[in-house]
């Protein structure tokens, strides 16, 4: 009978089309089903099509030949408030403001021989950096999906679709390819300048017109309220009610293992040491009045694992060596400031390598790690509800009432039938 109910639950399983207002994109596809790589039963079966009715491929455009000027020039086009997603390529940081990034959703950055996939998500307020040379260096572009209420983005190579937030291909040639997600900074522009006054911020020249669309944010008061677009498997219980829907929460990975650290349990320890289940040990500063929070590999020094603290004074150094944020010292005595340069102490002059990590909303962050170590300073807490790349999809009470009436029936046949052929034998007998 449960096997019964369930493939009959998974022929009910539809995507619905909505409008989202005051955008380009008229249509977006939403899907509710597995997150497993399974293109018989969700929304990507045949997300491949370019020629699909069912959603607009490129609707939103991808920035595919960007062009970068420096901070002092790009100070007209940007706000103090604007957030900005900051990944280094080639050695260089680069900064992509989301009042561009709203627009077009991804950028195709190649500086040499180095192919970034710079991807951001208004909905679930997640920007990401995919490395392109898994994909052969293939420009990658919005297909007009979405799952969860995040973007799905697909390869242009090999039509394959991707989950942003999944890092996994769904559909095509590239099915069960996981992505590796690439280390990034982000914050708002007024603390952008502070920390990277010497990087290269995307130009607001992009190819596209009107430039005005950069200034109008159609998404105004959507980072803080309650409100979701689109329909997502967000519960109101526990986990995912623990904090406000929008709030900001770092996500990493360590193989198969998820973690969470929403940024206000953060603002309760500014600089905290863990250790990941691959045995990968990290440091992360927060700095809550400058709204940056950064993952830094902890390394190992003289045999021992570097472990860090706030330091409470900074009336000692400058300007440009704190740039104006929280500094940590290590158990050797030396000093960083936020962007991982040591600036005194044994180690002076050298750098600390920052975690692969994004930050996404946290009704997205949970939806999709529901079984995440959850961090917060007095414990680290672990819900087991659903195990990884399981079913998240819950349907309303109707859906299974008829799911449950019409099992019982089927069931009921079967029975009659079987009761049927028996008395039939003993009859010839």
């Amino acid at each position: 009978m449960i096997i019964i109910s369930m493939l009959f639950f998974h022929t009910l399983l539809d995507a619905n089309r909505y409008e989202l207002p005051e955008r380009n994109l008229i249509h977006r596809q939403v899907g509710l089903s597995s997150i497993a790589p399974n293109s018989e039963t969700d929304i990507f079966r045949g997300c491949a099509d370019p020629q699909s009715d069912i959603y607009y491929r490129e609707a939103i455009p991808s920035i595919d030949n960007p062009r970068f000027v420096s901070v002092q020039d790009a100070e007209w086009y940007i706000e103090d408030s604007v957030r900005i997603l900051g990944i280094t390529i080639n050695g260089e940081m680069r900064g992509y403001p989301y009042n561009i990034m709203n627009r077009h959703e991804i950028v195709n950055d190649f500086t040499g021989n180095s192919g970034m996939g710079v991807t951001y998500c208004p909905i679930t307020g997640s920007g990401i950096g995919f490395n392109l040379s898994q994909l052969e260096n293939s420009t990658i572009g919005v297909t007009g999906l979405l799952f969860e209420s995040n973007l799905v983005f697909y390869d242009r190579r090999s039509d394959t679709c991707f989950s942003q937030m999944l890092a996994i291909g769904m559909s095509g040639e590239q099915l069960g390819l996981r992505l590796e997600i690439s280390p990034v900074v982000e914050t708002t522009w007024a603390t952008w300048k502070l920390i990277y006054p010497d990087s290269k911020i995307l130009s607001i020249d992009t190819g596209f017109s009107p430039i005005d669309q950069y200034f109008q944010n159609d998404y105004v008061g959507y980072e803080n309220d309650t409100s979701v677009f689109f329909q997502t498997s967000f519960l109101d219980r526990e986990p995912y009610n623990l904090y406000h829907p929008k709030m900001k929460t770092m996500v990493l990975k360590s193989y198969n293992d998820n973690y969470l650290f929403p940024l206000k349990e953060l603002a309760k320890n500014p600089v905290s040491n863990h250790e990941l289940s691959n045995g990968d040990t990290l440091t992360i500063i927060y700095d809550k009045e400058h709204d940056l929070a950064i993952p830094y590999f902890s390394e190992i020094v003289n045999g021992s694992q570097l472990v860090f603290e706030l330091v409470l004074d900074r009336s000692d150094y400058n300007l440009s060596q704190t740039r104006g944020l929280h500094l940590m010292k290590d158990q050797f005595g030396t000093v960083w400031n936020i962007r991982g340069e040591a600036i005194d102490g044994p180690m002076l002059g050298s750098q600390l390598r920052m975690y692969p990590n994004y930050e996404a909303y946290w009704y997205a962050a949970i939806v999709f790690h529901p079984s995440a170590q959850i961090y917060t300073p007095e414990e680290i807490l672990v819900y087991a509800i659903i195990p990884e790349n399981q079913e998240l999809f819950v349907p309303d009470d109707n859906l299974a009432r008829d799911v449950i009436i019409i099992s019982s029936i089927i069931g009921l046949i079967i029975l009659v039938a079987i009761i049927a052929r028996k008395t039939k034998v003993q009859n010839l007998n």
